[in-house]
């Protein structure tokens, strides 16, 4: 009993000495384009990752339904609204496969945004504050940005499982994965005002 408690602690030092550190290293900063829009604005909000590491790392950029954490990374916004929306957004429910390109190395000290090159990438934006529904009420605003991997599983990340079969890259898939240190950060509060 006593050599199964000390491995049990032995694992538990080893993988908390592998991933607490990078909860501390790795920083998000939100930020948008003015402090102040009018009804029917999107406000240009950018997320910036910061590798404060001396590591090389990998992470992934938003998925389709990383926005609704259906899937992993989890890429979403908090707001806090003035008062709710009328609208409701709805959404088809399928998923893309995750792709060889979803892995992007962070070299440390640089930055990374999980939605940089939309067009070109592949990376999907979020829906929510892409609606200038999501802003359609006057009043003061307050969002935050959330980015989690803190998942082992990497079906969690992989997306439906109709578009599973015959994958060939699975090997690549993995070993790619396993260089995604897995956490979980919120980026700093933002205030926008919303003007009729």
């Amino acid at each position: 009993m006593k050599s199964l408690l000390f491995i049990t602690f032995l694992i538990t030092m080893f993988t908390s000495q592998r991933t607490l550190p990078y909860f501390s290293k790795i920083k998000c900063i939100l930020t948008s384009d003015k402090d102040v829009y009018k009804i029917g604005e999107i406000p240009k909000l950018t997320v910036k990752i910061y590798n404060e590491t001396k590591n090389d790392i990998y992470l992934i950029g938003s998925l389709d339904g990383s926005d609704v954490n259906w899937r992993f990374p989890h890429c979403y916004y908090s707001i806090n609204r003035p008062k709710p929306n009328k609208t409701e957004f709805q959404r088809c429910g399928n998923m893309n496969i995750l792709r060889i390109e979803d892995f992007k190395v962070v070299k440390a000290g640089q930055v990374f945004n999980p939605y940089e090159n939309i067009d070109n990438s592949g990376f999907f934006m979020d829906y929510n504050t892409t609606n200038k529904e999501t802003f359609e009420n006057p009043g003061i605003y307050k969002i935050r940005f959330h980015y989690s991997t803190n998942s082992q599983d990497i079906n969690d990340f992989l997306g439906d499982k109709f578009f599973r079969i015959n994958y060939s890259d699975s090997l690549k898939l993995d070993s790619l994965f396993k260089l995604v240190p897995r956490i979980e950060i919120t980026s700093n509060e933002i205030t926008i005002r919303i003007e009729k």
